[in-house]
């Protein structure tokens, strides 16, 4: 319940930070507790959640830093990124790419980037230095790990090798095939994952399908750091799992939600400045996500 409410609390201050208006930023705290998988995952496994605080306060921090060009809350985001590493086996992967797209506003509103930059690695390597020294001192840690998630073979190859097996022609082939399958509507929006047999809903709200495309365009359109960082959140969430060459594995894309939440919010934002048309239409579509969640949690 506590990371459940932290997550939320999170939430609606980057999207009110984001946008102008109250209801988007509570209209994406809907879409994000809604979802099927959020419901699913926080009853069933709360740790798979735990990325979602340090991704949502990451994204304060960005947010913080372009509004008053201070360099120090880019120092803050890689810091909690660095920390974030150890939320979960997915962040592992995920926020060191989160740390390349942080440096971007770096070198383009910074004069000062090359230090600025430092700075930011080194708040991000200082927490990660712990895990560093873990896998120094016992190897066999992370050929476990690797030989777990069937990345290459790390008893037999040396990580060189395995990365020259991992890059050839047919498996990174095979993992762009698995990368587009995550985008795939009915497994986002009807079907859901393949660990979740038993549910028939999608990853995100039925009403995402619309809320989210939307609000992307809206993104695009705003020119905005935080705006291009969410898109890149969004096109970045299947990069653990197809990692680990699984497809449709929705706790290895959890990151996903919050980035999705946050561009529904800025479909939700467009229409309620719209038309008759479009304010009821963006209603109606809010609405269905409220019945389509109390629907999952009475037969979940």
């Amino acid at each position: 319940m506590t990371l459940t409410a932290l997550t939320a609390f999170l939430m609606c201050v980057v999207a009110l930070k984001m946008g102008r208006r109250g209801w988007p930023a509570l209209a994406a705290v809907l879409v994000l507790v809604a979802s099927p998988a959020y419901m699913l995952w926080s009853r069933a496994a709360p740790d798979a959640l735990h990325s979602l605080p340090f991704v949502l306060a990451w994204l304060c921090s960005v947010i913080e830093y372009e509004r008053h060009l201070n360099r120090w809350w880019l120092v803050a985001s890689g810091l909690i990124l660095g920390v974030g590493c150890y939320s979960s086996t997915p962040a592992i992967v995920l926020m060191p790419v989160y740390l390349l797209v942080t440096l971007i506003p770096v070198h383009t509103r910074t004069e000062r980037s090359v230090s600025t930059s430092a700075a930011v690695l080194a708040a991000f390597v200082v927490p990660t230095v712990f895990g560093m020294a873990m896998l120094a001192r016992d190897p066999s840690i992370y050929a476990d790990y690797v030989q777990r998630y069937r990345i290459y073979d790390a008893h037999r190859l040396t990580p060189l090798q395995g990365l020259k097996d991992f890059l050839n022609y047919d498996n990174v082939q095979e993992r762009i095939s698995v990368y587009w399958d995550y985008f795939d509507p009915v497994y986002l929006f009807a079907a859901g994952g393949a660990d979740t047999p038993t549910v028939r809903a999608g990853v995100l709200p039925l009403a995402a399908a619309v809320l989210v495309p939307l609000g992307i365009a809206q993104l695009l359109g705003r020119g905005t750091v935080a705006g291009g960082i969410v898109i890149a959140g969004i096109a970045t969430a299947p990069l653990a799992a197809i990692l680990v060459d699984e497809r449709y594995v929705a706790r290895r894309e959890l990151v996903l939600l919050p980035f999705a939440a946050l561009a529904a919010a800025a479909g939700i934002e467009y229409g309620l400045s719209r038309g008759w048309i479009w304010r009821l239409t963006t209603w109606a579509l809010l609405t269905l996500t409220a019945v389509q969640a109390a629907m999952y949690w009475v037969r979940g």
